[in-house]
């Protein structure tokens, strides 16, 4: 057998193995299966597959190990070799078809059953048939049915545990397996009771192979194959641990340890005894200087900032208070006196525009046309030019839209009468009525007013 470290060198060169070979794999499922990645794919998975099966080809060895050592143990009671029980296995495995337990694990629960030793070679294989049958029946593992099926083949009373499984015997198999314990014939009193196992379970193994397909059986002895290679390789393996076993070996790899151990003492001296207390110093330096500061830095962020994000806050708010209260006591004041100013200018504009188009419409008899004195004359005159310069002055200031109100009384009276009365009042002597009516046509016509009556009748 290898030595313990030539077992764990095995362990991590496949644990590697594998490792490597996933990480390849999905690299190359990123760039897809060219042809160089996949040969190198296969190269890694094939020596990953050759160490793995190293790692086999040890439990297998070590396995069969201890199948030697229950039958020297047991003093070959069976009947049967260690090799025997190997060959056994191997023809009931998944590699085989005939199950899907692999061969270690059935010469697992084999070396479980060669330890009742009340079952001989004769009997041996049919029990082993029976525990992988049961175990595939019952979904659970060949060695947890070897301890059941061996201790009811073992003993007279030992088949009636069977009965927790399922498998029950009539009176008369009972009276005739104690019959044949009791008269030395252990072997036909376990046939029955296999032959009575075969009728429940019977066939189970097989048939669970047969029904996971073809796949099954050929990755298992894929893997047979490698544990083969890898048992050749064993030999290598052993020389290997024996040489890392070896004095020599042995006696740099302690110097390497001792040597390594002083290298970390020397580095924790020196974190000790060396940085730490440079790192102490350098602190108990800038601690007086910076503590302050960072006390001060810590201080003004828990109060000044806030109290200084507090006062922009109420004076940004104070500003639109402010800007708010002077639109309000200003602004708004000055707009309505002055939307007040050119509403009055524009009542005013009207009423100048009204009284000049009023003056404008005055007709004055003809007899009355040249009779008028020239003072008269200049005084309507007068009247019709200033309302026409008015007029035009408040035109200037009057809203853009020109809209001015109207003097429905005024305009009405106007509109409804035709002309307006003007009554004259002279000082001085006139001739007759008719004399003061021709003066005023006179001096109406005299100063452009031709379509003018006055005192309609009077010619």
């Amino acid at each position: 057998m290898p030595s313990q470290a030539a077992l764990e060198l095995l362990v991590t060169m496949r644990d590697e193995a594998s490792a490597s070979l996933s990480s390849l794999g999905g690299a190359m499922g990123n760039v897809g299966m060219i042809a160089g990645g996949a040969a190198l794919a296969g190269v890694v998975a094939l020596g990953g597959a050759i160490i793995g099966g190293m790692g086999d080809a040890q439990e297998a060895r070590a396995l069969y190990a201890a199948t030697e050592q229950v039958i020297k143990t047991t003093g070959g009671a069976a009947g049967i070799s260690a090799q025997q029980v190997t060959d056994l296995a191997s023809a009931l495995s998944d590699a085989s078809g005939k199950s899907l337990f692999g061969d270690d694990q059935i010469q697992a629960a084999e070396n479980i059953l060669l330890t009742f030793t009340n079952i001989g070679k004769d009997v041996f294989p049919a029990a082993t048939q029976a525990t992988i049958d049961m175990a595939a029946a019952l979904k659970t593992t060949p060695e947890a049915m070897d301890t059941l099926i061996g201790k009811a083949l073992n003993t007279a009373d030992g088949y009636k545990t069977l009965k927790k499984s399922g498998v029950d015997f009539t009176e008369q198999q009972a009276a005739q397996i104690d019959a044949m314990f009791a008269a030395g014939n252990a072997a036909g009193a376990q046939a029955l009771i296999l032959e009575e196992l075969n009728k429940k379970y019977g066939g189970q193994a097989e048939a669970a192979a047969k029904a996971a397909g073809g796949m099954v059986q050929f990755k298992a002895g894929l893997g047979e194959t490698f544990e083969t290679i890898g048992g050749k390789l064993l030999p290598v393996l052993d020389k290997f641990g024996a040489w890392l076993n070896s004095p020599e070996v042995q006696a740099n790899i302690s110097i390497f340890a001792d040597r390594l151990g002083r290298g970390i003492e020397i580095a924790a001296d020196f974190l000790v005894n060396d940085l730490i207390p440079a790192i102490e110093d350098l602190y108990n330096f800038l601690a007086p200087i910076l503590g302050p500061i960072i006390a001060e830095v810590a201080r003004a962020l828990s109060e000044d900032l806030p109290r200084g994000i507090e006062r922009v806050t109420t004076g940004w708010a104070n500003l639109k208070q402010a800007l708010s209260d002077f639109k309000v006591g200003y602004i708004d004041p000055i707009v309505r006196g002055w939307e007040a100013v050119t509403n009055g200018i524009s009542i005013a504009y009207g009423w100048f525009q009204k009284i000049g188009d009023s003056i404008s419409s005055i007709q004055i008899p003809s007899w009355l046309q040249g009779h008028s004195p020239p003072p008269l004359a200049d005084w309507f005159s007068s009247i019709a030019g200033a309302a026409e310069s008015a007029g035009g002055a408040v035109g200037a200031v009057a809203p853009p839209d020109g809209s001015v109100p109207s003097l429905p009384a005024f305009g009405s009276a106007v509109a409804g009468a035709g002309g307006i009365t003007v009554n004259v009042t002279v000082l001085g002597n006139v001739s007759t009525e008719r004399d003061l009516v021709l003066a005023i046509r006179d001096g109406l016509n005299a100063i452009g007013r031709q379509n003018v009556t006055i005192f309609a009748g009077q010619t």
